[in-house]
């Protein structure tokens, strides 16, 4: 199996001086052993392939939104590489509550699980855990991944205004060390069943990233 550090020589965009840089650190090192321990010895998501899909899709100088959440689906076939998004049929819970919402805003139900037409917009789909082990969510948490996603967050915010939709207690943290404008940020519960009803069902979620791109003259979202 190929380790995280020869994926990242993969990748051949404007993120490509951001990854050569991470990949040289200590702690990247360190996150790239144990991932691939991980995956030798467990059934792990997404495929090692598509652990950096969002970054090979979504060049850096196209991003207007980023949506942060947790970490990938830890159900077979499932995690497609970008937060949220699955190439499944089925369409889980979490994915099933945001359409739920754009649905309350928009009146229009979302007909695609797959979320590449939100990428090719330039919604960057990010978790702050980039893997899981199957059928334990959380499993990759404290292994590096969320200093890999800050130096990810803090590259975006020193180089560019972007909206952040961070869902759920561990984006809001990392989400918090930046001390952003708040204007560009915004929090919600994450949208699974158990926190969908806290803070992230009945609010214009969808609508206010759209006011503040219209604000700084780019095209809204088409979600």
């Amino acid at each position: 199996m190929v380790s995280l550090i020869e994926e990242v020589h993969k990748i051949n965009n404007d993120w490509t001086p951001f990854f050569i840089k991470e990949s040289k650190k200590e702690y990247f090192t360190d996150l790239s052993n144990r991932i691939q321990d991980e995956f030798n010895r467990h059934t792990c998501y997404p495929v090692f392939r598509h652990v950096f899909r969002v970054f090979e899709k979504l060049e850096f100088k196209s991003i207007k939104v980023v949506i942060l959440g947790q970490d990938p689906y830890h159900t077979k076939n499932f995690a497609d590489g970008f937060a949220f998004s699955t190439k499944n049929n089925k369409i889980p819970p979490s994915l099933k509550n945001i359409f739920k919402q754009i649905e309350f805003e928009f009146n229009i139900t979302p007909k695609s699980s797959d979320l590449t037409q939100w990428v090719s917009q330039g919604v960057f789909l990010l978790n702050t855990v980039l893997t899981v082990r199957e059928g334990h969510p959380l499993s990759h948490r404290n292994l590096g991944w969320e200093k890999f996603t800050r130096n990810v967050l803090r590259e975006i915010t020193q180089r560019k205004t972007v909206v952040f939709l961070a869902m759920g207690v561990q984006a809001q943290n990392l989400i918090k060390e930046l001390n952003l404008n708040t204007y560009y940020v915004i929090n919600t519960s994450h949208p699974s069943p158990f926190a969908f009803n806290k803070n992230f069902y009945r609010r214009n979620i969808f609508k206010k990233i759209n006011e503040i791109l219209k604000h700084n003259e780019l095209l809204p979202i088409l979600w």
